[in-house]
């Protein structure tokens, strides 16, 4: 018999510590728990044909929020996953979102507090197997919080995912620490991933392309749809970003608000109309949906689907390059000044983005100081006594709603918003520079 070390000894008595402290937290549930969710399945097909009275695409997603949020706490009651048990259920995709589409899989995480295998796997079981009889699509996991946060650091799908997580049943206390956690890490790492993040969704913008410019759209992956929605509350909870900008701060096509609602209900009718988790938007469904909706026919809804996806990516693109001009740069880059280059008269590039230049005098403002006030409307008085139309942080914002106002969109935009630039400035510069700025700009001078 071999004779076993003081460390070895003292690693295998706080294994039986723990092992007992899980078994004693957890209790087993009584018989009958692994009965299919046929409940849940037939409740779901009952919102769906609403008979008579069929409820709209918002009222569907919410009915369907709620259901599931009920059978899964009422569940996790019955399989013993309570707030001391030491397991915790999170939902992510569409269900943490809160917006679960008809056809969507289910997105769960079955965490737990370092207990032991065999009582992991029984509890698993008891959640899953559910779900999988009556023939509900899940994408399911089981780890421990440090285990979910290195998945959500290795892979940059399952970290936006993780953005999205929403505590469902169980240890509270738990799916906070996976939360915020996943949270903390995403800013704290957003330097370093930041070109990963690009490259991931130019990727899957290059594989689904754009819907503004598809005949039969793809809703979720392509560019201007609800992926890219995630994405700026990504970039937003990394501060980089806004989330929701204000009506003041529009597109020249619309509130990203409106574009995000108009594209989640068509895909919201795509599922119901289908009767399957579609994402592509075939011909064949467009004169249904666009009927059911209240849109009109099938080129109402193409214009439609345009419109909101024009939308979304103008802020896409302005919220991309407003955080890399954000991030500090790395490598050489850091030892270059961004060049100012003159576009027209009063009128710049910089950063990728055309601005008003320091000296530029917007149509409208006072040449002179008011005596009243002892400066000049919109006018800032700089250290070397310099007076300039605007504060040198508050140059963007102007410029960007002439080119927005000129009908520009993507190349140039909406930077200024994170620099405490209050407002667009209305009225700035004439027409005819602006128009001549776009220009250049399109030619790529």
């Amino acid at each position: 018999m071999t004779e076993q070390t003081p460390h070895s000894a003292d690693e295998r008595l706080r294994e039986e510590q723990n092992n007992a402290a899980g078994a004693s937290r957890w209790e087993a549930p009584a018989a009958g728990s692994l009965r299919p969710a046929t409940d849940l399945a037939a409740a779901s097909e009952q919102l769906l044909s609403g008979g008579a009275r069929q409820l709209d695409s918002a009222a569907l997603r919410d009915a369907l929020l709620d259901l599931h949020d009920f059978w899964l706490t009422t569940k996790a009651t019955e399989i013993g996953v309570t707030a001391t048990s030491g397991f915790a259920i999170v939902a992510t995709g569409g269900l943490g979102r809160g917006e679960l589409l008809p056809y969507s899989d289910l997105d769960l995480t079955l965490l737990h507090d370092n207990m032991p295998h065999d009582i992991v796997g029984r509890v698993a079981e008891l959640l899953w197997y559910p779900l999988w009889d009556a023939n509900i699509r899940i994408d399911h996991s089981v780890r421990t919080v440090p285990e979910a946060l290195k998945v959500a650091g290795e892979d940059i799908s399952a970290g936006l995912a993780m953005l999205e997580a929403r505590h469902i049943a169980g240890d509270s206390d738990l799916s906070s620490l996976l939360i915020g956690g996943a949270r903390r890490q995403w800013r704290t790492g957003i330097a370093s991933r930041f070109d990963e993040l690009v490259e991931h969704t130019e990727a899957r913008w290059q594989r689904s392309g754009q819907i503004a410019h598809r005949a039969e759209p793809d809703l979720k992956c392509g560019r201007g749809g609800l992926r890219d929605v995630q994405l700026l509350n990504a970039l937003a909870i990394a501060q980089l970003a806004d989330v929701y900008p204000s009506r003041s701060l529009a597109s020249p096509t619309g509130t990203l608000g409106e574009a995000h609602l108009a594209l989640l209900n068509v895909r919201t009718e795509l599922h119901r109309v289908s009767g399957r988790g579609r994402e592509l938007l075939l011909a064949q469904h467009a004169d249904e949906i666009g009927a059911a909706l209240h849109i009109g026919d099938r080129f109402d809804l193409a214009r439609t689907l345009s419109d909101a996806a024009r939308t979304v990516s103008y802020y896409v693109d302005a919220g991309l390059r407003t955080a890399a001009n954000a991030l500090p740069r790395r490598g050489l880059a850091a030892f270059k000044r961004p060049v100012r280059r003159p576009l027209d008269e009063g009128v710049i590039e910089f950063a990728g983005e055309v601005i008003l230049a320091r000296d530029a005098r917007p149509s409208g403002a006072r040449s002179g100081p008011d005596p009243a006030r002892g400066r000049g409307l919109g006018e800032h008085r700089s250290a070397d006594g310099g007076v300039h139309p605007f504060p040198p942080h508050r140059e963007r914002a102007g410029a960007a709603h002439a080119v927005a106002s000129a009908g520009a969109q993507g190349s140039v935009g909406d930077a200024g918003r994170r620099s405490g630039g209050g407002g667009h400035h209305r009225g700035v510069g004439p027409n005819r520079i602006m128009g001549q700025v776009v220009s250049r700009v399109g030619r790529g001078a």
